[in-house]
């Protein structure tokens, strides 16, 4: 996606806005499961809400982009920033812990399978990113 999709274009047709904002709000709350629990894509979930906010709400957009949390990861995002090499040793630390954890816990096979793909493509992306200075 470009900067330019993250840009503020609020729709004029009503029923698009209210789909979006819904979407933007199912989109943050899978988003801050995502940062609890494991294997669960907080981020990129918080991005998909920015997209959707973009959209239908110019308040919520500007809350997230302000969020002491995430708000510095989707401006950097949004900028095409890339994360830190802290960000990313700490992430991937997070990937591999909880896909350990959960295959603890997987009794099949297919699950410890899925698990581990789930596992791999996550740290793909992660390394994909652009590394800051």
């Amino acid at each position: 996606m470009s900067k330019k999709s993250f840009d503020i274009q609020v729709s004029e047709i009503k029923g698009l806005r209210t789909m979006w904002f819904v979407l933007g709000l199912i989109a943050t709350g899978l988003g801050i499961a995502g940062y609890i629990l494991p294997i669960m894509p907080g981020t990129t979930f918080i991005i998909i809400a920015l997209y959707c906010f973009a959209r239908s709400n110019e308040k919520w957009y500007n809350m997230l982009l302000d969020n002491k949390y995430f708000g510095q990861t989707l401006k950097d995002f949004k900028a095409g920033k890339g994360m830190s090499l802290k960000s990313k040793i700490i992430a991937i630390s997070v990937v591999l812990t909880s896909i350990t954890i959960s295959m603890f816990f997987a009794s099949n096979i297919y699950v410890q399978i899925f698990l581990v793909v789930c596992g791999l493509a996550a740290t793909i992306c992660i390394l994909w990113q652009k590394t800051k200075k």
